[in-house]
């Protein structure tokens, strides 16, 4: 992805809980009669056969995969030497 776009898609996934959120409540809305709690279940059930299918069926892409195969070791030292100090407060 260029990083040009790294703003614009951030953006996007930003968008996207709130215009979830949105789907969800038209959905109980104009479905909930129809279809019942069960069939309410088994619509919020068709996201997961999604993932299912991506894990599945959709290639890596070609730099992950190059990555996966020579992965980079790090010890936790040389990480928690280079985190700031404010960032460890956190924990």
């Amino acid at each position: 992805m260029p990083s040009f776009s790294d703003g614009w898609v951030s953006g996007l996934l930003q968008a996207g809980y709130p215009f979830n959120a949105l789907l969800a409540t038209l959905l109980f809305d104009f479905g909930m009669q129809p279809l019942g709690w069960r069939g309410m279940f088994f619509v919020g059930a068709l996201p997961a056969l999604l993932v299912l299918f991506i894990a599945t069926k959709i290639e890596e892409s070609p730099a992950f995969e190059a990555m996966r195969h020579c992965p980079t070791k790090v010890s936790i030292s040389t990480v928690l030497k280079k985190t700031p100090s404010w960032c460890s407060m956190a924990w």
